[in-house]
């Protein structure tokens, strides 16, 4: 009976289907290490955009009240 299972092509097929999933698994958990990495870094990110922005406008303000006084 175990060299039936060995040779039987559905035995085979499910030993290779469970590979696959178990390198998508691994590769799935890398990636979301990667995904939260980037989300810490663009949340970092997010701070310093809004006070180069704000700061931008408000020299364009100051240019426009320098500019009308």
């Amino acid at each position: 009976m175990p060299r039936e299972k060995e040779n039987n092509p559905l035995v085979i097929e499910i030993a290779s289907l469970r590979e696959r999933v178990a390198r998508l698994e691994e590769r799935t958990e890398s990636l979301e290490g990667v995904i939260k990495y980037l989300k810490s870094r663009i949340e970092k990110l997010d701070g310093k955009v809004w006070a180069i922005l704000s700061g931008v406008i408000l020299s364009i303000l100051i240019q426009i009240v320098i500019g009308v006084l």
